[in-house]
């Protein structure tokens, strides 16, 4: 039975829905415990803190890109695992897009993506746009971006091949993140507000959709978290966010103010 040190309502919940592996940390002590922290601004400093204070593995709610330390963060995944819960972005979902795809080392022939989201949370929302293009089509490239009315548009060179990029700021609309992918099936994943994470493959037969994922991101989080520790592994959340992350603030620079 691993602790959990949180604040967080739905990480309490998440605990009791993993009666096996987690309990409460009582003594609220980070000490060999999973500590669960905020990822507002300065969650890296508060990150770096549970670490040196012998905390088991460290989960980052909602991380924002915001100024972040890269030396620190490739040293602290380099300690412990560290699983950052992005809002956009589960693992279980990004494996069963991948899963529908017979050879994952195949050029696409083209992919393209839209991401929309109120200036707020435009940053995150990008972040994790970018973070389904790399997954699908590789570690990426910025090639060519333009400011376009409320946006931009990019083109990205990725390991598989090239990838077009829409990104939108909005009014009050929620988030949205769709994917198309094709070579020679078609991919489709689709984000929005209130609604699960949607899968598409289609070919020549038909089309299929893997089960919905009705688990909620805490209590997958807290899984990858045990899990880590159990087998002794690193996790390269950290890498792949930094990754999308620098990508991202060189887009944003490029819309207009």
């Amino acid at each position: 039975m691993i602790a959990v040190l949180t604040s967080s309502p739905a990480y309490r919940v998440a605990i009791a829905g993993l009666p096996l592996s987690t309990q409460n940390a009582a003594s609220g002590s980070e000490a060999e415990a999973i500590v669960v922290i905020d990822g507002a601004a300065g969650w890296t400093t508060r990150a770096a803190r549970a670490a040196d204070q012998g905390a088991a593995a460290i989960v980052v709610a909602d991380p924002q890109s915001g100024r972040l330390d890269e030396l620190a963060l490739r040293a602290l995944a380099a300690r412990l695992p560290v699983v950052l819960d992005r809002p956009h972005l589960r693992r279980d979902v990004v494996a069963d897009a991948l899963a529908g795809e017979p050879a994952r080392s195949a050029p696409w022939a083209f992919v393209t993506a839209h991401c929309s989201a109120p200036a707020g949370v435009l940053s995150e929302t990008l972040t994790d746009a970018l973070g389904w293009l790399r997954e699908i089509a590789g570690p990426l490239e910025l090639t060519v971006s333009r400011g376009a009315g409320e946006g931009v548009l990019a083109s990205l060179r990725g390991a598989r091949g090239g990838v077009s990029l829409t990104v939108r700021r909005l009014g009050g609309a929620g988030p949205r993140i769709s994917v198309t992918a094709v070579a020679p099936r078609r991919l489709e994943v689709t984000l929005a507000p209130g609604a699960l994470p949607a899968v598409r493959w289609t070919d020549a037969v038909g089309a299929s959709t893997p089960p919905a994922r009705f688990e909620n991101r805490e209590r997958l989080s807290l899984r990858r978290a045990v899990s880590a520790i159990e087998s002794n592994e690193l996790l390269s959340d950290v890498h792949d966010y930094l990754a999308d992350a620098s990508i991202a603030a060189e887009l944003r620079q490029a819309m207009p103010t």
